[in-house]
């Protein structure tokens, strides 16, 4: 759906919190095989991932402070991978600007399919996640003379490119941008 920016099904919940428990229901509104689900950190659960990859579907997940630990110890991965280069841990690399509306946007992807430790090598087990791929994204803006950075982490239960990978969390921000404004 991110290639046509539309939104193929929603439904209303009455609080941000109670987002995960309308998972169920939205999902079985659509065949979702083969497909790949973005979704926000209010999804980062074990319980909600297995939701997806029952029905044969991949999902990129936004890491954030709902999972302290995991949030803590992959934004140390990628500090890690990027202090030893190559040897370490290799990644795939995607870089992107615009400038629309008075703003650039820098964008830089990078994907690491090094995700054996977290399956009792991180503080805790995360192999009932699936993920097959962690990815960062650092973003840069300069508008009005002001300049912001930002850094967001995100797994994926699919091996993705780090151009497949910004595509699709690109795709999710047209989405909901749509859907908010």
């Amino acid at each position: 759906a991110t290639e046509s920016g539309i939104l193929i099904t929603s439904e209303r919940v009455p609080k941000k919190k109670a987002e995960p428990i309308a998972l169920p229901s939205l999902l079985k509104a659509v065949d979702i095989a083969g497909a790949l689900v973005t979704m926000d950190a209010a999804y980062a659960h074990a319980k909600d991932l297995k939701e997806v990859t029952s029905r044969g579907a991949d999902y990129i997940i936004a890491i954030q402070a709902n999972q302290p630990t995991l949030l803590a110890e992959v934004t140390a991965f990628f500090e890690q991978a990027a202090a030893a280069g190559d040897v370490y841990a290799p990644l795939n690399v995607a870089v992107s600007k615009d400038s629309k509306h008075g703003r650039l946007e820098e964008r830089e992807v990078a994907v690491s399919h090094d995700t054996q430790w977290l399956a009792g090598g991180a503080s805790k087990d995360y192999t009932d996640w699936e993920i097959k791929s962690l990815i960062r994204v650092r973003r840069g803006r300069s508008a009005q003379g002001k300049n912001t950075l930002s850094e967001v982490h995100y797994a994926s239960s699919r091996h993705l490119t780090a151009d497949e990978a910004a595509k699709a969390i690109r795709g999710q921000w047209g989405i909901e941008n749509g859907e908010h404004y």
